[in-house]
């Protein structure tokens, strides 16, 4: 990855006009790579909690609408359904946050502006590059 963007660096900064006009198809290509990559990540690990907390529900006897809400409630929801599962809300795990962000990212690949990319910019502000 890091190749391919060091390849567009040097394509946009070159001296070959031609060349010039493969950065703007390149660019593309590597946004749609990485948010392919991000989704990717998102719903796998958005399967696994499912799974996790549907299993947990069913183990620990939990009201039985618990098991279903595993399967169909929104990302929010699902954190207090783990503390209500579970007994430990998910921001008590060091990796919450970014957990937290992968969501808001998969949220913002899948649905383009709106609420949750207003309040990634919000929460992380990093990811704007400032100038």
């Amino acid at each position: 990855m890091e190749q391919r963007i060091q390849k567009l660096d040097t394509l946009s900064t070159g001296d070959d006009v031609v060349a010039a006009f493969s950065v703007g198809p390149a660019e593309e290509l590597l946004r749609a790579t990485i948010m392919g990559y991000c989704l990717s990540l998102q719903a796998l690990w958005e399967k696994q909690i499912r799974g996790y907390l549907e299993s947990c529900a069913r183990e620990l006897k939990a009201d039985h609408r618990a098991e279903q809400k595993s399967r169909t409630e929104t990302w929010d929801d699902l954190n207090r359904l783990f503390e209500q599962v579970r007994g430990v809300p998910l921001s008590a795990f060091d990796e919450s946050r970014r957990l937290n962000l992968l969501q808001l990212l998969g949220n913002v690949c899948r649905h383009g502006s709106g609420s949750s990319l207003q309040r990634l910019a919000v929460e992380h502000p990093e990811l704007w590059p400032t100038g």
